[in-house]
């Protein structure tokens, strides 16, 4: 349930993990019912422009309607689709992705009342925490924080992380200098190896 890789020691947490990934369609129908669910649609936005986003939506819609959970599936090009969530208005769940980060603090534009990338979601005391750690605190501290940044966002359901996409990278064996990197290829200092 981390928001961070395991790889990424510092920061990767199993902070409300509890609540994480459970398949139990009898439970989310009793939570509809308790609700007051009456099976008004639930749209939710997505876009084509990146496939993975696009079969992300149609297994999370399927895996929803099985409680009877009306989904509205929006298919829109990723543009309109970020420019329609800006409005805040319209829409329930939008589906969209979170490029790798190396701190915690480089989540505050996605998770910050107001950060264009929450996605018009605000929570005042996830704030509070955010700005803590953005204060030069011990690691020990910072981590302590961040598990319970992460406990509170499963807990409100800022974000819902559905898995992880990688894509394999390959160089020809003459090509020299190259170094992976996250989400965009970097072709700086590559060459073509002299024979």
């Amino acid at each position: 349930p981390s928001i961070f890789f395991p790889e990424q020691a510092d920061w990767y947490s199993s902070a409300g993990g509890e609540a994480y990934n459970h398949v139990d369609t009898d439970q989310v129908k009793r939570l509809l019912a308790e609700a007051g669910y009456k099976g008004e649609p639930i749209v939710y936005l997505t876009n084509q422009n990146y496939s993975w986003m696009y079969k992300a939506s149609q297994a999370v819609s399927a895996m929803w309607r099985r409680p009877g959970i009306n989904v509205k599936m929006e298919l829109m090009d990723w543009p309109s689709q970020i420019q329609r969530t800006q409005t805040g208005k319209g829409w329930a769940i939008n589906q969209t992705g979170w490029s790798p980060r190396f701190d915690p603090l480089q989540t505050a534009d996605s998770l910050h009342c107001g950060a264009p990338a929450a996605y018009n979601h605000c929570d005042k005391a996830l704030d509070a925490l955010l700005d803590r750690l953005n204060t030069g605190a011990p690691l020990e501290e910072r981590q302590r924080l961040w598990s319970d940044v992460q406990r509170m966002m499963w807990d409100s359901v800022a974000v819902i992380r559905l898995g992880d996409f990688f894509e394999p990278e390959a160089v020809r064996s003459n090509v020299v200098g190259y170094q992976p990197f996250y989400v965009t290829p970097r072709f700086w200092n590559v060459a073509k190896a002299k024979p």
